[in-house]
């Protein structure tokens, strides 16, 4: 069964590398992550994004690194710190969509090779991962 929106989406963070978006009548969070992201703005945007999943108690990610251009790393970080706190926050379901750079895609499989705490997917595009979301 499909969430339909009923218009109460709230964008959380509006910044010139991550838009935060919830909807509260799916129980989905949005990030949008885009352009080119230092070691500053990753670990800023992700622990930004893991305060909000603790405040609003999230149990759906769509992690969207589609505008992706490029990243800085922090890989080892994000497998082994980020995604562990963002289970232990309540998140349950994460979706990754990926950049299109492709070594970019061979990172985040290998961060999400180390989560064994919720359950998480990768796809080439939003649309498609809001979609495995909503079955949740």
């Amino acid at each position: 069964m499909l969430c339909v929106s009923d218009g109460n989406t709230k964008i959380l963070i509006k910044k010139d590398y991550l838009e935060v978006k919830w909807e509260p009548e799916c129980r989905i969070m949005t990030a949008v992550w885009s352009g080119w992201l230092n070691s500053r703005r990753g670990f800023e945007g992700c622990n930004l994004l893991l305060e909000l999943v603790k405040e609003y108690g999230v149990p759906k990610l769509l992690n969207s690194n589609s505008k992706v251009t490029g990243h800085s790393g922090a890989s080892d970080w994000l497998g082994d710190v980020w995604l562990p706190a963002l289970s232990d926050a309540g998140v349950r379901y994460m979706t990754w969509v990926y950049p299109r750079e492709f070594f970019t895609q061979l990172q985040i499989d290998n961060v999400i090779q180390r989560c064994k705490q919720m359950e998480i997917r990768t796809f080439f595009a939003d649309e498609e991962a809001r979609i495995w979301l909503e079955q949740y």
